[in-house]
């Protein structure tokens, strides 16, 4: 027969339920050191544990499922949150022997997901794998896989309104939008910012040619690349040239004595050569037209 007692436990000064009488044991429920127990015996360190007898400061303890804080005295484990289900399965916390890192960790072979008002927005996939919006690489949202190929990372957005351009990226700058990334059915468009409204002082390009000239082409290997031959420019060069289609400093080295390598943004070359063929075009068809009346005449 089972009996329900409240009152003094054997230690005294507690309050307990005492289980069946051939139990032989109360059980504390809360003791005189402030320790709270349901089922088993406290440890007297002013912990609470559920189902455990060895309480940590919060411990909840099933033989199914788990949901835990714990942490110990700098080294082992240091979980903020353990959910188990048969065996560690995963857990939200902070490193481990003794380590500063933070964790979301699942030590199974599964997915991590990420859900908002009922519905999945986000999951790291099992392989690795990032999706925003999705729930496979490749499907309508945004993917990012690190291993999708050897040596390669690939981030792929999608969608299925047919017609439409998208905007895939946006850049801005203080709320203004300085260039951005569309795609629709059929290709892909790179825009920086170009609309008259912000620009002033035009003048045309009237040295095209004289300018032009002093670009050097060259074709050349980059040293990773040994067999593969291509065309370009040289950035420091193309520099005095079009400053604004170079960054970085001929020869720049960071603290470390590490170079800073220059870019080019060739696109940038695009309104210098159209004014220079522009300037050709204007001399062929005045050098046509004396032609012409020469034979005429």
């Amino acid at each position: 027969m089972s009996e329900l007692k409240i009152g003094a436990a054997s230690g005294g000064g507690s309050i307990s339920i005492k289980g069946p009488a051939s139990s032989g044991s109360d059980v504390d429920v809360l003791d005189t050191s402030g320790n709270l127990t349901i089922s088993g015996t406290s440890t007297l360190t002013g912990n609470v544990g559920v189902g455990v007898s060895a309480a940590k400061k919060l411990h909840v303890k099933s033989t199914n499922e788990v949901a835990r804080l714990e942490t110990t005295a700098g080294t082992g484990s240091c979980y903020m949150a353990f959910f188990d289900a048969s065996g560690e399965k995963g857990y939200i916390g902070y490193g481990s022997s003794g380590s500063n890192d933070y964790y979301i960790a699942n030590a199974e072979n599964a997915n991590i997901h990420f859900e908002c008002n009922g519905s999945e927005r986000m999951r790291i996939a099992s392989d690795g794998d990032v999706l925003i919006g999705c729930s496979s690489f490749g499907a309508s949202g945004l993917s990012i896989s690190p291993h999708h190929s050897v040596d390669t990372t690939y981030i792929v957005t999608n969608r299925n309104s047919a017609g439409t351009t998208k905007t895939i990226a946006s850049f801005q700058n203080g709320g203004t939008e300085v260039g951005k990334i569309q795609h629709d059915d059929a290709a892909t468009t790179y825009a920086t910012s170009s609309d008259y409204r912000l620009k002033e002082n035009q003048v045309a390009i009237s040295d095209g040619i004289t300018r032009l000239k002093t670009l050097k082409p060259y074709r050349f290997n980059f040293k990773v690349k040994p067999d593969k031959t291509v065309d370009g420019f040289f950035a420091h060069e193309a520099q005095a040239v079009v400053p604004e289609a170079v960054t970085g400093t001929k020869d720049e080295v960071d603290g470390d004595d590490k170079a800073v390598l220059q870019g080019i943004d060739q696109s940038k070359l695009v309104p210098l050569l159209t004014a220079a063929l522009q300037e050709a075009i204007t001399k062929i068809e005045t050098l046509e037209t004396k032609v012409a009346a020469l034979e005429a005449g």
